[in-house]
């Protein structure tokens, strides 16, 4: 945050969270969504139910049981079923999912071939094309589908 207006502009928001006396956890070089994870996790195994409010899809992947996720840009609460009604696939799945379909905000290319079929919600034809009743995501990078394979 080397931007004067952007370094004031947070100076102002740790303020607020400061008078409603919100704690502000930050660790240098490590981003704020691996923060977030940790917590998640943390909280959960102290029997914590956690709420997670971002518009970050990587955060899916946290949603379990005890994990929900607000989605700010859709103002959508996601739950287990809720994620599975998004991508098509569980929450312990959605890295395996991004790493396919592609992910343009982490530099993440799709597989070609398999990225704009899972992306179309047409996980059917990966299923038919590597021949398992669920998709084995593995299985289905290394056949790839209509032959494509990776990129």
């Amino acid at each position: 945050m080397t931007n004067p207006s952007t370094k004031e502009k947070w100076q102002k928001v740790k303020e607020a969270l400061e008078a409603l006396a919100l704690r502000i956890v930050t660790e240098p070089g490590v981003e704020a969504d691996d923060v977030i994870g940790t917590l998640a996790e943390q909280a959960t195994r102290k029997g914590f139910d956690v709420v997670i409010v971002s518009g970050d899809k990587d955060m899916m992947q946290l949603v379990n049981e005890n994990v929900v996720l607000i989605n700010t840009m859709t103002d959508t609460l996601s739950d287990e079923q809720g994620v599975v009604d998004k991508f098509g696939v569980r929450a312990d799945q959605i890295v395996d999912w991004l790493a396919l379909v592609g992910d343009s905000a982490d530099n993440i290319p799709e597989v070609r071939g398999v990225g704009p079929v899972l992306r179309a919600g047409r996980s059917d034809r990966i299923r038919q094309a590597v021949g398992a009743e669920e998709v084995d995501l593995d299985r289905a990078v290394e056949r790839g589908v209509e032959g494509h394979g990776r990129r």
